[in-house]
């Protein structure tokens, strides 16, 4: 399984996700939900703006030699990913939450293959996902406290 295919499986997941129906109070082929301001098009269209910073995320993990640096790498591609969303989406946050989890998980999955293949993650239910996700993410706490001190 290369990249490409691993990225395209976080941008399938999303159109499923939008897709499914029904979902009460959410976006869905039948229904805006509870949501004046997004409908499928706009999902499709902040998919479609995400896709390509998917196998970016997968790249810097694959390519990184710290944590740190990881995390500032996915930190700028992360930032560059919304501001596409939002531009496709004329400022509706359809997928912040999705963009900063998938930012977190394909950089994890691409830091765990460069010590170990695909078929060893999956042979062990990707246990050790999890913890590099948690490793990589501490950083945020540095960016809230920081933001915390700007906005006091």
């Amino acid at each position: 399984m290369n990249e490409q295919t691993i990225a395209q499986a976080a941008v399938t997941s999303l159109r499923a996700e939008v897709l499914l129906a029904p979902k009460p109070g959410l976006v869905d082929p039948e229904s805006n939900g509870a949501h004046r301001d997004m409908n499928v098009t706009t999902f499709e269209a902040s998919i479609h703006a995400l896709a390509p910073y998917f196998g970016q995320y997968l790249h810097a993990g694959l390519t990184a030699a710290t944590v740190p640096q990881l995390y500032q790498q996915l930190r700028t591609i992360g930032v560059k990913a919304e501001k596409a969303m939002m531009i496709a989406t004329v400022g509706v946050n359809t997928h912040r939450g999705a963009n900063f989890s998938f930012g977190f998980l394909l950089g994890a999955l691409g830091w765990l293959l460069q010590k170990q293949s695909l078929k060893q993650l999956v042979m062990h239910d990707f246990a050790p996902l999890f913890p590099a996700v948690a490793q990589i993410a501490q950083g945020v706490s540095g960016d809230f406290r920081e933001l915390s001190e700007k906005n006091s």
